[in-house]
């Protein structure tokens, strides 16, 4: 037997649904599994909560046999968890899970980003005038909105320790926005200004983003918030 044909031989009773009867390799097995369920255990912990540790880790161990990791990093194993949810009949019951874990995921994402960056405020002051309408912002990394038809950061926040999952609003759509504060992760919910974000993370211009007096009075204020790591002009 080859080297290669032994190597696929042994992945494929790795990922194999049921155990191998070699003990020695019902071991691999085993811990293949345990780290599927601890790389999504440390990104989804909401998710677990919401639906039990013996249903996540079931679940877990299905995402894991459909998507084997194709990184080194574990960190990124989660990265098609959320649609996983959304496709499985087994979390069909639970219409907001997958845009929890959708936040959840930008959540782990923006923790594994860079630094954020001061914003060069006086380098944004010296350009012209005229130069400003063609200003685009950049965001700072790992700053994400997501939108959604259910109550994502109601839900996220009733179900952070010590809460007890007990949502404090009543639950209707929300857009969550996920960005840097320093080295915390911050969630909270985009209001009026979504929209201008939404065009802002996007690319587009101050001009374009900035249609009336109220937008652009919303700008400072996100820049103020640490969104926004710099300009390009």
């Amino acid at each position: 037997m080859s080297l290669a044909h032994a190597q696929a031989r042994f992945l494929e009773r790795l990922h194999a649904a049921r155990a191998p009867d070699d003990e020695r390799l019902a071991v691999h097995h085993r811990t293949l599994r345990a780290a599927w369920h601890g790389a999504l255990a440390h990104a989804f912990p909401v998710v677990q909560r919401l639906v039990g540790a013996t249903f996540f880790e079931a679940a877990a161990v299905r995402y894991g046999e459909a998507h084997p990791s194709s990184s080194g990093d574990l960190h990124e194993f989660g990265a098609r968890f959320p649609a996983f949810l959304a496709r499985d009949p087994h979390a069909a019951a639970l219409a907001y899970l997958p845009d929890v874990a959708r936040l959840e995921w930008a959540v782990h994402r923006c923790s594994q980003a860079a630094d954020p960056r001061p914003f060069d405020l006086a380098a944004l002051a010296a350009l012209s005038p005229e130069r400003h309408a063609q200003v685009r912002l950049v965001a700072q990394p790992g700053t994400a909105l997501l939108d959604s038809p259910h109550a994502i950061v109601s839900i996220w926040e009733a179900n952070q320790p010590p809460r007890d999952g007990t949502p404090d609003r009543a639950l209707a759509a929300e857009c969550a926005l996920v960005c840097r504060d320093g080295l915390e992760v911050r969630v909270r919910r985009a209001g009026e200004e979504a929209d201008l974000l939404r065009e802002l993370l996007a690319g587009a211009t101050l001009a374009q983003a900035c249609r009336d007096v109220r937008r652009a009075a919303w700008v400072p204020a996100l820049v103020r918030e640490g969104i926004f790591a710099g300009f390009r002009a």
